[in-house]
């Protein structure tokens, strides 16, 4: 959607809070990771959210030739116990 400003998705991520991170490469330019807040558990249909933060620049690594993400989430679940 209009809102995600997304313009050329091509990977996506996701750690384990539920965000959700696309790398969205431009076929003229470098690209981005675009992050956005977890989908409500509750919700349905289209998901057209602005990002919550945009990683970008020329200090990022990150180029045209970008393909795939990789999330590190140093955090892990636990276990709920019954």
């Amino acid at each position: 959607g209009a809102h995600t400003e997304l313009d050329h998705p091509q990977a996506i991520a996701l750690d384990s809070g539920g965000k959700i991170y696309v790398l969205n490469g431009k076929p003229d330019g470098p690209a981005s990771i675009t992050v956005y807040r977890p989908k409500p558990p509750n919700a349905s249909g289209s998901f057209d959210e602005e990002p919550e933060a945009r990683i970008a620049g020329p200090d990022t690594a990150l180029d045209m030739d970008a393909t795939s993400i990789a999330v590190w989430d140093p955090l892990p679940r636990r276990m709920n116990s019954r």
